[in-house]
């Protein structure tokens, strides 16, 4: 089978009457040069030993994270990084160094000690730093009545972006955040397990074993309904583990929005910022809080709600309180003076684009045909076709077009285009014989997924269950409708060919 196509559909925006803005927290970092190297060291013993040592410290920093220049860790050789205010170390090697961006994890404190330690037999070992970047994370927010409702809470499919947003799991590497909290391209840490912040608000990193690099690979930051971000997350350099494997807790199952917001509640939790003058304690400052509120608005390409959030906030998942499913990213706050915040539907199309051209990387991709044909009917020949990427727990849109308006149909999901072994029925099946001419089902009818064929172009949103057993499976989707130009006979289109991925 061929890999995914992604078919783009122009959406229009929603007219939104309140400001609003981007829900960054506010990040500070300098980069101070550092002029550390160890030259290029030697070990021939048969055991691995301790080649260098020594400390940087930048004065009165809070928070640093450490850059490195030329640095050659043969196999068998590390480094040890190790703050000197709470002892959280960090071991790196060749492989993770890279994905961390040739950086290091952030560390509590001003000062941290560095080991190189020379694998057995190993030539040519080298470290050099050449800068350590201070950072602090000075205090928007958009609460959504009188008082801050949050409460803190410990959800680990989401931790907190360096860039000073929030970033969610959505398979065991895949992440999502809001687009203008990193361009294409942008390596950063996500953290989990974050620590209560100081009294007064200053941060505290998460030990090093709780921080991912977090690599983004598509993003777009085109202000309400087109914002979103698509990284990598690659494994701890300690753990060696990715954080659905460290933590347990797997990752978000997708599912397209409601229809319509009325009785719907959505949950927002993420990392936002606490105001000195609000009413919640400040060690709670970009630490895990939740929240819950109506929804006030469905938009082709954005969501509205009125859930209290801060700057820290942008990236979070927009959760569907009564499934517990994201349905969109949130972006921006516009809850002060009677308003809702917002962000984008999680099936904007190119979102589900960025998702599948992640996918395919995956150790399964999703793979995805069109074959067969349709068969003639008032409008002319529908088609079917499919956007997004059908992997565990996600979400892909089945886009259907050249259809008679307003016509009563569905989807037949099928586990063969061989045989409909309900029936003991060969498969592609003529339905000339029952009066339904050029017409033939190609896939066997297990189950049936209602929807109309509106003004003759919609799209089938489909969600993929979190399970991993069902990676690699085979499954069959063609589309039927009742056509009553051509009295009320029954319709077909082609059919799509799924392999399901993750």
């Amino acid at each position: 089978m061929s890999a995914i196509s992604v078919k783009a559909l122009g959406l229009a925006s929603v007219l939104l009457l309140n400001p609003l803005t981007a829900q960054v927290a506010a990040v500070i970092e300098q980069d101070h040069p550092v002029a550390l190297d160890s030259g290029y060291l030697d070990h021939s013993g048969p055991g691995e030993t301790l080649v260098f040592e020594s400390k940087v410290r930048v004065d009165d920093a809070p928070i640093i994270r450490l850059q490195f220049g030329i640095c050659n860790l043969p196999k068998g050789s590390r480094l040890e990084i190790t703050s000197l205010e709470d002892g959280a170390m960090q071991r790196l090697d060749g492989v993770s160094l890279e994905h961390y961006d040739n950086s290091s994890a952030y560390f509590n404190g001003s000062e941290v000690s560095i080991k190189l330690i020379a694998g057995p037999g190993t030539i040519g070992n080298r470290l050099e730093v050449i800068g350590a970047t201070a950072t602090e994370y000075p205090m928007d927010e958009s609460i959504c009545g009188p008082l801050d409702d949050r409460s803190p809470s410990f959800d680990n499919r989401q931790g907190r972006l360096s860039s000073g947003c929030t970033g969610w799991m959505i398979g065991n590497n895949m992440a999502l955040s809001a687009g203008h909290c990193g361009a294409a391209g942008r390596s950063m840490i996500l953290s989990f397990k974050v620590p209560l912040s100081a009294t007064n608000g200053g941060l505290r990193a998460a030990h090093p074993t709780d921080q991912y690099p977090y690599q983004v690979l598509a993003a777009l930051a085109n202000g309400v309904g087109a914002d979103y971000g698509v990284a990598r997350v690659s494994p701890n350099s300690n753990t060696g583990l990715l954080p659905p494997q460290a933590y347990g807790e797997g990752f978000y199952q997708l599912a397209p929005p409601p229809t319509s917001p009325l009785s719907q509640i959505i949950r927002i939790t993420g990392y936002g910022s606490v105001p000195s003058d609000g009413n919640l304690p400040r060690s709670l400052n970009q630490v895990q809080k939740t929240h819950f509120g109506p929804m006030r608005f469905v938009g082709s390409t954005s969501l509205q709600y009125a859930t209290d959030t801060t700057g820290g906030n942008s990236g979070s998942p927009i959760i569907q309180e009564n499934t517990g499913a994201a349905i969109g990213i949130h972006t921006h706050g516009g809850c002060d003076g009677g308003g809702a915040n917002s962000g984008t539907r999680i099936d904007l199309p190119g979102l589900l684009g960025a998702m599948a051209l992640f996918a395919s990387s995956l150790p399964n991709p999703p793979q995805a045909s069109l074959y067969g044909t349709g068969c003639e009917s008032s409008k002319g020949i529908g088609n079917m076709g499919i956007s997004g990427a059908p992997v565990v727990g996600g979400i892909f849109s089945l886009d259907l077009d050249n259809l008679p308006i307003g016509m009563a149909g569905g989807v037949f999901l099928g586990f063969s285009k061989d045989q409909w072994a309900a029936a003991g029925v060969p498969l592609p099946l003529d339905l000339d014989q029952f009066g339904l001419p050029g017409c033939e089902l190609l896939v066997s009818p297990d189950r049936f997924f209602p929807r109309d064929t509106w003004i003759g172009t919609t799209s089938l949103v489909m969600q993929v269950p979190a399970e991993t057993t069902l990676i690699g499976l085979d499954v069959y989707l063609q589309y039927a409708f009742v056509d009553l130009f051509i009295g009320g006979l029954l319709r077909t289109t082609n059919a799509v060919e799924i392999k399901i991925g993750g």
